[in-house]
């Protein structure tokens, strides 16, 4: 009863003014916004969407990440969540991460209440401006990953990414080639940063902030 609830009064947070950059840049390295704002003066971003699953297990509430498989390209090997860019049949921003999510991890749309978006973020490596999304499932649905494009999964408990003790930083590469310091979450020895590291922490400024009484 207190998941519905909360899913209830997380639903009318994400329909007001959302936290956007102050939070989203808590989780990405000092250069980054520099890089965004070069991108910029190249032309116009890619739209993809990408689908924050929520779901109850072990009588809790639960969301899954996927792990890229290794290749050469700027999200090589990288943790995320299902997604990826707008088809032309998609008709809108919803529909692009109701399909990824489907094509990635077998995520049926109709078993899925979308309880409202948070803000876009520009990706300056691969040019796409993501469109997050958060949705809920009534039961954990059967993970079937795409092989071809899905390395592994794994499941997070909400309780987990609200521990702060998993926020950490270490350097990584940019697309650059240079290292630079950087916040991320360790999730089961999982590197997440970059784009989805900053769309968990605008999620978590919401969710953190629901009203605890009506």
């Amino acid at each position: 009863m207190i998941e519905i609830i909360n899913l209830n009064k997380l639903k009318i947070m994400l329909s007001k003014e959302l936290p956007g950059e102050d939070a989203q840049y808590k989780m990405a390295p000092k250069i980054r916004k520099e890089f965004a704002e070069q991108m910029l003066k190249k032309g116009p971003a890619r739209d993809s969407s990408i689908l924050i699953l929520l779901y109850p297990k072990d009588n809790e509430l639960q969301t899954v990440f996927t792990e890229r498989h290794a290749y050469e390209g700027v999200h090589s090997g990288q943790i995320s969540f299902p997604g990826g860019k707008k088809d032309e049949e998609d008709i809108d921003f919803e529909s692009t991460a109701l399909r990824e999510a489907f094509e990635e991890m077998a995520i049926v749309p109709k078993d899925v209440n979308i309880l409202g978006q948070l803000s876009d973020l520009l990706v300056p490596p691969s040019r796409f401006l993501i469109h997050p999304f958060i949705g809920y499932s009534e039961k954990r649905p059967d993970f079937i990953p795409q092989q071809s494009e899905v390395k592994s999964f794994f499941e997070v408990p909400l309780s987990l990414l609200q521990n702060p003790e998993i926020i950490k930083e270490t350097e990584l590469k940019m697309a650059n080639g240079e290292l630079y310091k950087t916040p991320y979450y360790d999730l089961y020895g999982h590197i997440v940063w970059g784009a989805t590291a900053m769309i968990v922490s605008e999620f978590l400024a919401v969710y953190q902030n629901i009203p605890l009484e009506d």
